[in-house]
């Protein structure tokens, strides 16, 4: 019936949210099975495959919805390592070199799917930040993910040169501050809370 194949798009909406690069109003596209959230100067703050059966009667806030469910689904299966596609085993990695903010980066040799984004993806499945949330009355998944500002202030961010350790970002609310630690694969070796 073309339910998977069919071109579906959507006209640009704008958001509750503003763009943390230059502060306009972030706007949301859905285009060849793609969900884009941008701004008008074209700062990229997140983009997720969403397939058309799921696009077909969502209306572009609800694309925008599943496409963060899917991104952290993904971040998960990814870390446990699986492809997120297909599922064959996959390796991940931390790149801190020759960028200006650490990326988490996989790709399946198998079917070929890429995850490439910011390295506070990692720390969206992980419990302690999941609780360091909830216990301030706060649902992770109320926030944008790129409103998180774990994953989009760079100055969160500090290299760690330690054995089988790459980079430790902060992840503050209210007065606690939680420095989590992640290797070379994104994986989280260690934490600890601080009070402000």
């Amino acid at each position: 019936m073309g339910t998977y194949t069919h071109a579906i798009s959507r006209e640009a909406v704008e958001l509750d949210s503003d763009c943390f690069v230059c502060d306009d109003p972030a706007i949301a596209t859905y285009e060849n099975g793609i969900c884009t959230v941008s701004c008008a100067n074209d700062h990229l703050l997140f983009r997720w495959q969403v397939p058309p059966t799921a696009a077909a009667t969502a209306t572009l806030p609800e694309i925008v919805d599943v496409a963060e469910l899917l991104a952290r689904q993904g971040m998960e299966r990814t870390l446990n390592g699986y492809c997120p596609e297909c599922y064959h085993a996959i390796e991940s990695a931390v790149i801190t070199e020759s960028v200006e903010t650490p990326v988490f980066r996989a790709q399946c040799e198998t079917c070929g799917a890429r995850l490439v984004c910011p390295a506070g993806y990692a720390l969206l499945v992980d419990s302690r930040v999941v609780a360091l949330y909830q216990r301030h009355g706060h649902d992770l998944h109320e926030y944008y993910l790129w409103d998180l500002p774990f994953i989009q202030e760079k100055e969160r961010y500090r290299l760690v040169e330690e054995r089988s350790a790459c980079l430790e970002i902060d992840v503050s609310v209210a007065s606690e501050t939680l420095s989590v630690v992640l290797d070379e694969t994104g994986h989280v070796v260690n934490y600890s809370l601080h009070e402000k």
